[in-house]
């Protein structure tokens, strides 16, 4: 039986021929100092040989630096590694020097506390050889309120929140008494609305949301949508919206968002009806936790439905403005009557299926 292979000078035994009778094991260890593939032939007379390849790989793999995208709820890292010899197997990161975990590439992390954070990631290769940690640290800042509008005489466009996201109002409309101080009135008659331009802040709310504000009607319900709010285009930057509809002195809210930005908004309704009453105030919110929609009238939970696979699901926010007070569709829609306090934000305001309506106007955090 003869050996062959570039394996000369590195066997133990060191013979590359053994003399043998009838059947048996034999065996030999290969000690390389070189990184390499290699082959071993064993030929026994006159038969094909057999053989076996492996990889001798001493190196660990080649890690890229980390790119990161931090947000106000989402942050994101994407990372890469290569390895010439034995390919890399994967990679493993952990957040704050806590324990490695496998992971993919990209890694993404919501609704991390504000402070210091630092991200680590590594790759291993298919011979066990594992890369230093490559790191990006970072300072979050968490705020809770994304987007408030007050829509007060004395700042009737601003936003209070601290992203400061200003409403534009391409018509003028008129301040009106509020709910604290002034409100905004909104009409059909003349497109009275406003909007916000699209901001990255506005963005922040895919995983976890509540929307709110108070509203005064005028006029009957309508069987079909009056929207309050609207942050949702047309065909492939579809994102999500808050109306409600009903008939006589009852309504439901409404609610639709979509997934992936180009298949139109699944709309739910709440399950159980809020009094409608013509001028006067009414405190509507929603909120969406990764799938799961609960509905509010006045503070008083009005049930739950849900949209996509709850735990996982996530609105898609695109580049779109948050419209108050009218749908962006080729033939918009408006709300009549007054508006005030709408806030948008990346928490869920409500607790054991009760939200807090605020009493005082509310502030940003």
């Amino acid at each position: 039986m003869t050996i062959t292979g570039a394996v000369s000078g590195e066997l133990s035994p060191a013979s590359t021929t053994q003399n043998c009778t009838g059947t048996g094991t034999f065996s030999w260890t290969v000690t390389k100092a070189s990184a390499g593939t290699y082959q071993l032939s064993v030929v026994a007379g006159s038969s094909v040989a057999a053989y076996t390849t492996w990889v001798y790989d001493a190196t660990a793999p080649s890690m890229s630096a980390i790119t990161a995208t931090t947000g106000p709820q989402k942050t994101t890292f994407s990372f890469s590694a290569t390895d010439a010899l034995s390919g890399v197997y994967g990679y493993e990161c952990n957040l704050d020097n806590t324990t490695y975990a496998p992971c993919t590439s990209p890694m993404v992390y919501y609704g991390l506390a504000n402070g210091s954070h630092t991200f680590y990631a590594r790759a291993k290769d298919y011979s066990g050889n594992t890369s230093t940690a490559q790191t990006s640290t970072w300072t979050q800042s968490s705020y809770s309120t994304v987007a408030l509008y007050q829509l007060d005489d004395w700042a009737p466009l601003s936003d209070m929140s601290s992203y400061a996201t200003a409403l534009t109002d391409p018509n003028t409309i008129a301040t009106g008494a509020g709910q604290f101080s002034q409100g905004r009135t909104f009409a059909s008659t003349g497109n009275k609305y406003v909007y916000a331009a699209d901001a990255t802040a506005q963005r922040a709310t895919g995983a976890l949301m509540s929307a709110e504000a108070y509203i005064y009607p005028t006029g009957s319900v309508s069987a079909s949508n009056t929207f309050i709010l609207n942050k949702s285009g047309q065909s492939s930057n579809y994102g999500w919206y808050l109306a409600y509809r009903g008939t006589g002195s009852t309504m439901n809210l409404v609610f639709a968002a979509s997934l992936d930005g180009t298949t139109a908004p699944t709309q739910v309704v709440s399950p159980a009806t809020c009094t409608y009453s013509a001028n006067s105030w009414t405190h509507v919110a929603v909120t969406w936790n990764a799938g799961v929609v609960k509905f509010y009238c006045n503070g008083v939970y009005k049930g739950m439905q849900t949209i996509g696979v709850p735990g996982t699901a996530n609105i898609n926010l695109g580049a779109t403005p948050l419209n108050i007070g009218r749908n962006e569709a080729i033939t918009p829609t408006y709300f009549n009557g007054v508006i005030d306090a709408v806030r948008v934000s990346q928490t869920l305001r409500d607790t054991y299926n009760s939200y807090p309506v605020p009493t005082m106007a509310p502030m940003a955090d």
